[in-house]
């Protein structure tokens, strides 16, 4: 028994030998906080709603479900930055004011079809002032309008170059989407007698008022022919336009070395119980 307790004692002194110079190494655990600041972006789509959007070049699909498709990946892929839908024929519509809630946008963006403004023709005037007149008190840093369209411009007295300069004015930048060939004939559904029928009808897409756009923005003219090439223009607008993000990283250090003095005095009263109640001493 004796024995034993000797035993215990010296573990004991041992062990309170080795939390005192934990304690005096003054261990410490670190807490990391990260702040970021991000940069957002304010996009505006602006999406050509006309009958000739229901061209089939963009098999199997029509030009506007393909056109749809791809917006609805490029919004997905934004994250915190604001973006909005304006749609357009011969007159303009908000369709969704710029938001963070992109769930909502992604609805709206879903019911919108062609033919849904009621007056038929291409104002892209109109769809370009709209987005112009919505963003100009935008708090982003960066604002940019992603115009989309398959014509000419045909209706309305501003002129596209006119519009355009507004949206420089305002610090906008216009990204403008051709779809389809220039010229040439594309197939078109159209209501005959016998019911409806795919007929080829001609191109009529304006190339050069769409690059001057872009140049007079500093923007990008993007030509789509394919539901690919449609993918891959919003895909590279998306990464022309990138959130800026920065990240500043704050450590605060937390103490334990109370934790290994209290283990330290157990260990202390620990061996002076072991001392006085289970050894014997021999004189």
């Amino acid at each position: 028994q004796a024995e034993d307790g000797i035993r215990d004692a010296q573990e004991s002194r041992g062990l309170g030998d080795v939390y005192k110079r934990q304690a005096v190494a003054g261990p410490r655990r670190g807490i990391a906080f990260r702040e970021e600041t991000r940069h957002v972006v304010d996009i505006m789509l602006c999406l050509d709603t006309s009958t000739s959007m229901e061209a089939l070049d963009f098999k199997p699909k029509n030009r506007f479900e393909v056109a749809r498709e791809a917006a609805r990946e490029f919004i997905q892929r934004r994250g915190n930055d604001r973006l909005g839908l304006v749609v357009f024929s011969a007159l303009a519509i908000l369709q969704c004011p710029l938001t963070v809630d992109h769930d909502t946008l992604l609805q709206v963006l879903d019911r919108s079809s062609i033919g849904m403004v009621r007056l038929d023709g291409t104002n892209i005037s109109a769809g370009l002032l709209t987005c112009v007149a919505r963003m100009q008190d935008a708090a982003g840093v960066s604002r940019v309008v992603v115009l989309l369209t398959d014509g000419r411009h045909n209706v309305g007295e501003i002129d596209p170059i006119t519009a355009a300069q507004a949206a420089r004015g305002a610090g906008i930048k216009v990204y403008t989407i051709g779809c389809g060939v220039p010229t040439g004939r594309v197939p078109m559904p159209v209501d005959t007698v016998y019911g409806r029928q795919v007929v080829m009808v001609p191109a009529d897409l304006d190339e050069p008022m769409l690059r001057e756009i872009a140049r007079v923005t500093g923007g990008r003219y993007f030509n789509v022919r394919s539901r690919e090439g449609m993918l891959q223009a919003f895909r590279e607008i998306d990464r022309m336009e990138k959130t800026e993000v920065r990240a500043v990283e704050y450590r605060e250090y937390r103490t334990l070395h109370r934790w290994f003095v209290g283990s330290a005095l157990l260990a202390l009263v620990l061996r002076m119980l072991v001392d006085r109640v289970l050894t014997v001493r021999i004189p």
